[in-house]
């Protein structure tokens, strides 16, 4: 496994978003209820640890990398576990 796939997988485990399906729906279903202000504080570390792995800016746009390591906004995973 390349450093790049060990960083991005420790990263998205200490984020909640591994991909094993069962602890990722587990903490999705704990977003739900939530205040917004916390949810938008959440988002914010997502995208600092997105812009960490692909070097992106904080000026730069964050949803071509989230797209690149398949991680859904907070919101979409609010949404998606209430559908």
């Amino acid at each position: 496994m390349s450093d790049f796939k060990a960083k991005m997988l420790r990263i998205q485990f200490r984020l909640g978003l591994h991909p094993r399906p069962r602890w990722g729906s587990f903490l999705r279903e704990r977003l739900v209820g939530l205040p917004a202000s916390l949810i938008q504080r959440l988002q914010s570390v997502q995208n600092a640890a997105a812009r960490l792995i692909y070097s992106i800016r904080r000026s730069g746009h964050i949803t071509d990398a989230l797209i690149g390591l398949n991680w859904l906004r907070l919101q979409e995973q609010v949404v998606a576990v209430l559908t």
